[in-house]
């Protein structure tokens, strides 16, 4: 049998298909002979994570980040899907996948911390995210308020050094020279004032002793006016009170005795309210008068004649027809 040249380069370039298919992966971690196990995880923030870096599970890789990807909802959640080629190793549900430094670089891989469920996670389910802050992010947080405090402190120092400054230039001295003389001279005019007023001064205290002693020489008196005034604003009270209750009391007792009369049938407003049978003759003579304003409507000539040259003698044609 004669293999003919077209099938010959046709098996050549089906090989070689499957060959640079199969380079290709290999040499991005995957092998197509051996099934894998996928796990989905939604992020956040992935924080440097990129494909093929490795998950490890207590130390030991067992897969690697496959694909990373933006979620389909557009809320900026990104989706990283993981195979591991450990397909005995059962996963519970509430395992988290905890994205943290993988050495001194920064080199981002996923640790897979097992949780306490009962139940497993199978191939395509999503397990919970953790993003660890790498050391220079830990550094940069343990270092930021020793950092804010050295520059408050310089900032302190800064000023307290200008504020010397200030204080010992030239024209801060003349300054504070001429304000102490100037607070001299305004001492020693309050000096002059109060030795030109002493006699006022003087008198009026003696004027404050004077009022003084007189109060309290008649401190019994005071005392007599303001208890003869309290004790007239509490009989003013106390009178316009017991009216005010004596005349709710009457007009309690006023209302409880109509509320009783009109609840007995006494009155027009009680049997209006306790007897039904004036809303009857009401309701009989409004359909009375109903009916009434109906057939004057109909027949206007039985209830009014009206003649321009007087009455007629001709007799109403419906009548006739009546009879």
């Amino acid at each position: 049998m004669v293999i003919k040249k077209e099938v010959k380069i046709g098996a050549i370039v089906v090989v070689a298909v499957f060959l640079f298919i199969y380079g290709f992966n290999f040499l991005k971690g995957k092998n197509i002979f051996t099934s894998r196990t996928h796990y989905y995880v939604v992020y956040k923030n992935v924080g440097g994570l990129t494909e093929s870096n490795p998950v490890y599970f207590n130390g030991f890789v067992i897969g690697k980040v496959n694909k990373i990807m933006f979620a389909s909802d557009m809320r900026g959640d990104i989706v990283v899907d993981i195979i591991l080629r450990e397909n005995d190793l059962k996963i519970p549900k509430n395992t988290i996948a905890r994205i943290f430094s993988d050495g001194l670089l920064g080199t981002k891989a996923i640790g897979l911390d097992f949780g306490d469920s009962k139940e497993y996670a199978q191939s395509g389910d999503t397990l919970l995210p953790n993003l660890e802050n790498s050391i220079t992010e830990q550094m940069s947080k343990e270092l930021m308020p020793v950092k804010d405090k050295a520059e408050s402190l310089i900032i302190r120092a800064d000023s307290l050094i200008n504020t010397i400054t200030r204080i010992f230039s030239p024209n801060v001295n003349d300054n504070l020279r001429h304000s102490i003389e100037n607070v001299n001279t305004i001492t020693l005019n309050v000096n002059g004032l109060v030795s030109e007023q002493r006699a006022r001064l003087n008198t009026i205290t003696a004027n404050i002793e004077s009022i003084s002693k007189n109060l309290k020489d008649n401190n019994e008196n005071l005392s007599k006016v303001i208890a003869n005034f309290k004790n007239i604003s509490d009989s003013v009270a106390k009178v316009n009170l017991a009216q005010t209750l004596e005349n709710a009391n009457l007009a309690v007792k006023q209302t409880a005795e109509i509320m009783e009369k009109i609840n007995s049938g006494k009155g027009s407003l009680g049997m209006l309210i306790n007897n039904d049978s004036l809303y009857h003759h009401l309701n009989m003579a409004s359909r009375d008068l109903d009916l009434l304003l109906v057939d004057l409507k109909e027949h206007p000539k039985r209830y009014v004649h009206l003649s321009v040259f007087g009455k007629s003698d001709k007799p109403d044609k419906s009548s006739k027809k009546k009879k």
